[in-house]
């Protein structure tokens, strides 16, 4: 499940996937959508192009400035014009004051959710999971993968 990156609902270690990067000073396109701006992985070393394990870090590239090819220097791969996503477990200031717009909940409404409501919702997907098509066994919650029937969250709570 994908959790904005400044969740309060992630462990430690875990990190939020669900947002998009785009510039708030240029629009570019037919559809004339903000910029979207690149994003990459430190290591767990803490060096970028290593194992990705680290941190969420966003290009501070413009979208302005031109490579020698003439094309935008946000558009190019590798650059170490970086910042972190995140910074004390919140969305790092220096990125708005950069044009940068991070927009959470893109891939899914997760920021409103509790705690007890996403552990509910964490077990309900594992026994989702779990299940094997075309099978039926009681009230345990297992089933066909292709039904709509309710689960139970392993306490025999039920669940939507």
């Amino acid at each position: 499940m994908l959790l904005a990156p400044d969740s309060s609902l992630l462990l430690p270690g875990e990190r939020g996937f669900n947002f998009r990067t785009v510039r708030t000073d240029q629009r570019r396109g037919a559809n004339n959508l903000p910029t979207e701006v690149p994003i990459t992985f430190m290591g767990s070393d803490g060096q970028l192009a290593s194992d990705g394990m680290g941190q969420i870090m966003v290009s501070l590239d413009s979208p302005f400035d031109k490579q020698a090819n003439g094309k935008p220097l946000i558009d190019r791969l590798g650059t170490s014009n970086l910042a972190p996503l995140v910074v004390n477990g919140q969305i790092n200031p220096a990125l708005a004051a950069s044009n940068i717009r991070v927009i959470k909940d893109t891939h899914g409404r997760t920021s409103q959710l509790s705690a007890e409501d996403f552990n509910a919702l964490v077990m309900y997907l594992k026994s989702l999971s779990s299940q094997t098509v075309g099978t039926q066994t009681g009230t345990s919650g297992t089933g066909s993968s292709k039904s709509k029937g309710s689960g139970t969250s392993g306490s025999g709570k039920r669940l939507p």
